[in-house]
């Protein structure tokens, strides 16, 4: 197998967890589109992950996507509120419950790494690199999302073609 067997391989698995799939035409369409674009963006899919995963219940949450829709920058401190707030308990509920399944198949961890993109998404909304530090939230939704995300990446792909967030 060459270099270029492996660019086109499946993405395997580093221990149970799914390896990230890099993406390339993604990372460069959203670099490239403007800073307004990027943060409707990530603005989708925060909406996305709170809703596929039923995160509202958490108060945290909710402080977030009123930021969120007021386009105000949490304080750098909510990152030990979200981690109190929303990550703790969530994964909390996966390591209660028995992990027989592939983590990937195991709905609780699927809600947990919602929970995680989240987290991280308002991170790297605020971060030194600000919406450039995206990797790992949408890595995390990747994982979140599973054999939905190709649906989501579609719509966030369109997203920042249009420029305009979906109907």
């Amino acid at each position: 197998m060459n270099a270029s067997d492996h660019q086109h391989a499946e993405p395997g698995f580093v221990g149970n967890v799914p390896r990230f799939v890099s993406d390339a035409e993604f990372d460069a369409a959203f670099t490239g589109a403007p800073v307004d674009v990027q943060a409707a963006v990530f603005a989708t899919l925060a909406t996305s992950l709170v809703d596929q995963f039923a995160l509202r219940e958490f108060p945290i949450v909710a402080e977030l996507m009123n930021d969120l829709a007021r386009e105000v920058r949490a304080p750098s401190r909510r990152e030990v509120d979200i981690r109190e707030g929303l990550i703790q308990p969530l994964a909390e509920r996966f390591y209660a419950g028995g992990q027989d399944d592939p983590f990937e198949a195991d709905p609780a961890w699927r809600r947990m790494q919602g929970g995680v993109a989240l987290s991280v998404l308002f991170g790297a909304a605020q971060g030194p690199g600000g919406w450039r530090d995206r990797r790992d939230a949408l890595h995390h939704a990747q994982l979140a999302f599973g054999d939905d995300w190709p649906v989501i990446r579609t719509q966030l792909a369109d997203q920042i073609h249009s420029g305009q967030p979906p109907e």
